[in-house]
């Protein structure tokens, strides 16, 4: 199974990535990078990126209102909406 957080291919019935720790949920879909993710109806200003690089990592341009939280990133609020 692929970690949504960092890439790494593991063992199938793992819970945990054995590269960064993030929690495997095993009845979700293998995880893809998603490049120019918009929300519905933002303009390009308030929109927020991720750009991802092959499930390697990669860089993400984020609204100073996202965070990451438990491997996942939390929008707070998206600007120019």
């Amino acid at each position: 199974m692929k970690c949504p957080n960092c890439g790494t291919d593991n063992p199938p019935g793992e819970q945990f990535c054995s590269n960064c720790g993030a929690y495997l949920d095993s009845n979700a879909a293998d995880a893809t990078a998603a490049t120019n993710v918009n929300p519905v109806g933002a303009s390009s200003a308030g929109s927020i990126t991720l750009t991802g690089s092959g499930g390697t990592g990669g860089s993400r341009t984020l609204a100073p209102g996202a965070r990451l939280e438990n491997g996942r990133y939390v929008i707070e609020k998206v600007l120019g909406y």
